[in-house]
């Protein structure tokens, strides 16, 4: 435990990234925050793949526990507060920000946020096929075999 005050100014900065990138993105954030935390150093693939299952069956943003529980392992209960808050910040700016912008504007502010979604939504869709694809390479055949139960049987 303990990344030293640099590491932590680049989770925090990676966190802020993401929070900003992923505005309401949920479970679709998850190939962003790998690359940021298991790319940047941060976590290891393993440790990654357990904390994203710990966020995954707990109540809450997705993201915002993933950047807590990096944080934790990085620089303890004030560094997992810092993620934390570095994750849900943006976005909770960028929604006051919406809403004033919406005021002042009236209906012609839809429009700008439709082209915005677009690109957002194409982006993120681009990014969670990279990270399937990662995982079915990753688990090779059996997975596969896996999935197809899976689906089937579904």
């Amino acid at each position: 435990m303990g990344a030293g005050r640099r590491g932590m100014l680049e989770l925090v900065g990676s966190m802020l990234k993401v929070g900003t990138i992923g505005f309401g993105g949920g479970a679709a954030l998850i190939p962003v925050m790998e690359k940021e935390l298991v790319g940047r150093g941060t976590l290891d693939e393993r440790t990654f793949g357990t904390h994203t299952l710990i966020a995954n069956i707990t109540p809450g943003a997705l993201p915002v526990k993933l950047g807590a529980l990096a944080g934790a392992e990085a620089g303890g209960w004030l560094g997992s507060l810092q993620s934390a808050l570095a994750v849900a910040l943006p976005g909770a700016a960028a929604t006051v920000g919406l809403l004033a912008g919406f005021t002042a504007i009236g209906a012609g502010a839809m429009r700008f946020v439709e082209f915005a979604a677009v690109g957002i939504a194409a982006f993120i869709i681009v990014l969670l096929g990279e990270f399937v694809a990662k995982v079915l390479r990753a688990g090779g055949r059996r997975l596969r075999v896996y999935l197809v139960v899976v689906t089937a049987s579904s």
